[in-house]
């Protein structure tokens, strides 16, 4: 049994509970009433009537996640958004780091007054292959041009790669379906020689050479990896879960002494124990502090994702209707 007590709204100061106050239960049929005293003194306030939990955060976008993330939140209701839009996430105001996802749900909340947008997701292999292709870029980008040449083609088709990835190209280059034949695992379309040979082909720079063997056996490793997954669903043990089914409910605390405390938990980051200190040590601001403190910015850093533009305009390209240029045949 919970017993809440609530203020009323019109009551601004605090209002002290004294211990030993009693309640009583309305019974039920066939029951009988119920009566129950504080065990201590409680402090109750009009502003504490309807505590609610958290209800959002801030989202953490970033260009290093943006790939796997699978939700957006919009503000507003009306983006006009619906399923297979392509949306363009930007990082930075150079537009240099920026990633093209697409709609696969839109979820209006109109009592938040926001936008759930739902995600298409990437393809796991491309999604998985990321960090080995910035690992392969920059290994190769550290070789010194003069005299590691090899390293530059492999670099521009590495990139190639991770740019077409980032920015919503989701069919796989020919060199890397060649290289994924290589490792054995079977693809419908065959691949182009010339392709393969510019981006993993054996250099004769053993330095190169041993970055480019690396970044193969790491996405042959992958691959393999999403393969076998793919290819049948691991039962779960129940003993992963029966012992947690187990558990009892936890006791109720007869009063505040029975609850545990420490003093690295009380004084921890977060706690309420800093501001209580405070506004007891200045009661002037006691009953203004946490009115403020609830609309401050109390975030000093900077939103990785500067803006979100949806890619809904299809246009020709400039010129486009332009007549073609008359040619006439020479005559002699």
């Amino acid at each position: 049994m919970y017993l809440a007590y609530t203020l009323d709204d019109n009551q601004t100061d605090p209002v002290e509970i004294p211990a030993g106050a009693r309640s009583q239960s309305i019974p039920g049929p066939d029951e009988l009433p119920q009566s129950f005293e504080t065990s201590e003194t409680l402090e109750a306030r009009a502003a504490w009537n309807n505590l609610q939990v958290r209800l959002t955060k801030p989202q953490n976008i970033t260009y290093a996640n943006v790939l796997a993330t699978d939700s957006l939140y919009l503000a507003g209701t009306a983006t006009n958004l619906k399923a297979g839009d392509q949306l363009l996430l930007q990082f930075d105001d150079q537009a240099e780091q920026a990633a093209v996802r697409t709609v696969a749900q839109v979820e209006a909340e109109h009592a938040d007054n926001y936008s759930l947008i739902r995600l298409q997701p990437v393809p796991p292999l491309l999604l998985a292959i990321v960090p080995a292709l910035v690992q392969a870029i920059q290994a190769l980008s550290a070789l010194s041009p003069s005299t590691h040449p090899q390293a530059e083609p492999r670099i521009a088709a590495l990139q190639k790669l991770l740019s077409n990835i980032y920015l919503g190209v989701t069919a796989l280059p020919d060199w890397l379906k060649q290289l994924l034949v290589s490792q054995g695992i079977a693809l419908p379309s065959k691949a182009d020689g010339a392709l393969v040979a510019t981006a993993v082909s054996i250099p004769v720079d053993p330095e190169v050479k041993a970055i480019i063997d690396a970044f193969v056996a790491e996405i042959g490793n992958i691959a393999k990896q999403l393969h076998g997954a793919a290819s049948g669903a691991e039962a779960t043990d129940p003993s992963l879960f029966v012992e947690g089914l187990l558990l009892g409910p936890n006791a109720q605390a007869a009063n505040s002494l029975a609850l545990a405390r420490s003093l690295s938990r009380s004084f921890a980051k977060g706690s309420d124990a800093h501001p209580q200190l405070l506004v007891n040590f200045a009661p002037q601001i006691k009953d203004s502090y946490y009115a403020a403190w609830a609309n401050a910015n109390v975030n000093a850093a900077a939103a990785h994702l500067k803006a979100v533009y949806a890619l809904r305009i299809n246009a020709p390209l400039f010129g486009a209707n332009i007549a073609k240029r008359a040619t006439f045949p020479e005559i002699h």
